[in-house]
């Protein structure tokens, strides 16, 4: 199988918070396989799938570290 995304040590903090939104993520998604991401109101689903989608930091800004592969 292919991995779709490989993420390594993914952290993420929004400009105006000091806390991070998401802290050392270690994801691998392989083609066909099927992702449920669930959590609490808060925990960071919405921010994980807008990293894996190209859209922070430059739609929300912020400051992102580790690394997303496609």
């Amino acid at each position: 199988m292919n991995k779709l995304f490989d993420c390594k040590d993914l952290s993420f903090s929004y400009t105006e918070g000091t806390n991070l939104a998401l802290n050392g993520i270690e994801l691998g998604i392989q083609s066909g396989e099927f992702v449920l991401i669930a959590g609490e109101t808060g925990s960071g689903k919405s921010t994980l799938l807008r990293a894996l989608a190209g859209l922070v930091p430059s739609f929300s800004g912020g400051v992102v570290s580790g690394s997303i592969e496609f």
